[in-house]
């Protein structure tokens, strides 16, 4: 999905793995919504799995650590 918004350049995403991208596009729709725990919890998972998710103000940038 963040492809398709173009919020990631392609050298970007295609270092992402998918399921890292599955929860970054799952955190991005709960912060929407202010579900702001879930937001906080998959935020964890996504760091955890080594990588970081910044919010920009176009939607946000997943990159490895």
């Amino acid at each position: 999905l963040g492809q398709h918004l173009g919020l990631f350049s392609n050298n970007e995403s295609a270092s992402i793995p998918p399921d890292i991208q599955v929860l970054a596009d799952q955190r991005w729709d709960a912060k929407k919504n202010k579900d702001y725990a879930r937001s906080d919890q998959l935020r964890d998972q996504i760091q955890s799995a080594g990588y970081i998710l910044e919010d920009t103000a176009d939607g946000f940038r997943v990159r490895k650590e």
